[in-house]
């Protein structure tokens, strides 16, 4: 699409390539475990940068529950199923709680960061900043999105 689009105006492509597998519309979209081909770590799944472009607290709903259930589980085996489940530094708060609530945690804060000044950028001044060129034949660069932006070249 960027191939065509430059012809006519100066274009610009992304990759977002962070992953944070407890959180990936990869489970939303594959909530039947039959369905996860086996997969521990998708990496990232299509849609992922959603979540930290517009930073909406939905909890749950991009995490595995599956994996949460099981965790939950295994706190109730246990004498201190109560404290396991509820206390904020106990197992299950400490590892879930970002799933639990929603938020974002420090790392993801710094890529939503990112992607809001990119989309925000290219909204105000037609180009996404980062010092990136617009993409050519001859320059096929693109910013990749991780834990921090960098100019890739494909």
């Amino acid at each position: 699409m960027v191939v065509q689009n430059s012809e006519h105006s100066p274009s610009y492509w992304y990759s977002f390539d962070y992953s944070n597998t407890p959180k990936s519309l990869f489970h939303l979209n594959n909530m039947d475990p039959t369905k996860k081909a086996g997969l521990s770590h998708p990496g990232t799944s299509h849609g992922d940068e959603s979540l930290y472009l517009f930073n909406v607290e939905l909890p749950l709903v991009w995490c595995n529950i599956l994996d949460i259930a099981l965790d939950a589980l295994e706190c109730l085996t246990h004498l201190d199923a109560v404290f396991c489940l509820t206390l904020p530094s106990g197992y299950f708060r400490s590892k879930w709680h970002d799933c639990l609530t929603g938020e974002l945690s420090e790392e993801e804060l710094a890529v939503s960061s990112i992607l809001a000044k990119m989309w925000t950028n290219f909204a105000m001044y037609g180009e996404p900043g980062f010092d990136i060129t617009p993409w050519s034949k001859e320059n096929p660069s693109y910013v990749k999105i991780d834990t921090s932006a960098t100019i890739e070249t494909d």
